[in-house]
């Protein structure tokens, strides 16, 4: 099987397909478009809606018709959610190391002393 493209997602898509991403986790059912307006206090569900349509032309969720919880995230969708929260978790703990100096502690950088 060809390998499947990513097509880039806007940050409201992006946004979007984690939310509802993390809503299922949570609840166990998918959210409505009302509920995704809300919870990302997107000021019209007609936004929402047509989001959810670039998503779904994308690849990463697909709609039952004739339903307010037909949201589904497709293999794809599920995958990139699963690596953006991976990602996430490793910035959270990430440490940067402590930057040294070869000259004995001193900073070079220091006013008293041009670079």
């Amino acid at each position: 099987m060809p390998p499947q493209i990513r097509l880039p997602l806007t940050e409201l898509q992006s946004q979007v397909l984690s939310f509802a991403h993390e809503f299922i986790l949570a609840k166990l059912y998918p959210p409505t478009v009302i509920e995704i307006q809300k919870g990302l206090n997107v000021s019209n569900p007609g936004t929402v809606h047509k989001v959810l349509i670039s998503l779904q032309r994308k690849g990463y969720v697909t709609k039952e018709r004739g339903t307010a919880r037909g949201l589904r995230l497709t293999p794809l969708g599920e995958e990139v959610c699963s690596q953006a929260k991976q990602m996430k978790l490793e910035l959270e703990h990430y440490q940067p190391s402590q930057p040294t100096t070869e000259t004995g502690g001193k900073d070079e950088s220091s006013p008293g002393n041009p670079a």
